[in-house]
């Protein structure tokens, strides 16, 4: 008989982590942590998560070549999301450490715009992440006006911290349990594109 790839497999595995078995994946990121507004914070969160201490925001670009440009960008559907301008100023010590992420799984309902069939799960990204690269940038993160990322609205009252690295990281997910949908209902056009902006007039 025919081997057909696309056909049930009796057992599944995990590709991330099969793939980083034998080798790390490494990519270039420049991070950029700044402090807004704390209603700014409230105001993105889904419930029932809530604002930390601090009303921290963190830019990530990464990529997997950098040719050396001074400038580091994000673009996409033809606008340009942010840019982050500088130059290395220093060298730190390398890290290994855990970070946790968070997302919602959704199942929007395909009868309805903005509603959700059922109530989306809470998801942990448990990441483990080191680096062989860490340094320093001395500059500055500029936030565009993008219609499908408006990233502009959380605006920069004070730079934290700007850093260039080389890490490699390996990611599994933790379902932390059920959220109403209706308190997520509201937040979904943070997932999916309204792509009706794109012809709007600024």
């Amino acid at each position: 008989m025919t081997t057909v790839r696309y056909g049930a497999r009796s057992q599944q595995v995990n590709r991330e982590i099969e793939a980083k078995k034998n080798a790390d994946i490494w990519s270039e990121a420049v991070t950029a942590v700044y402090e807004t507004e704390p209603d700014i914070v409230a105001a993105v969160l889904p419930p029932p998560l809530e604002p930390g201490p601090e009303p921290l925001v963190r830019v990530t670009i990464t990529r997997v070549e950098m040719p050396g440009l001074p400038v580091f960008g994000a673009a996409r559907m033809g606008s340009v999301v942010c840019e982050i301008v500088g130059r290395i100023s220093g060298t730190r010590e390398n890290y290994e450490l855990a970070k946790t992420d968070f997302w919602f799984k959704l199942s929007p309902s395909p009868e309805a715009p903005g509603v959700l069939d059922q109530d989306p799960l809470l998801v942990y990204g448990e990441k483990t992440e080191r680096t062989r690269v860490h340094e320093s940038i001395e500059g500055e993160l500029l936030l565009k006006e993008a219609p499908l990322d408006p990233v502009s609205d959380l605006v920069i009252r004070r730079m934290v911290d700007l850093n260039w690295t080389e890490r490699a990281s390996t990611q599994v997910g933790r379902i932390i349990g059920p959220v109403p949908r209706a308190a997520l209902e509201p937040y979904i056009h943070q997932r999916y594109d309204d792509l009706s902006v794109l012809g709007a007039k600024r």
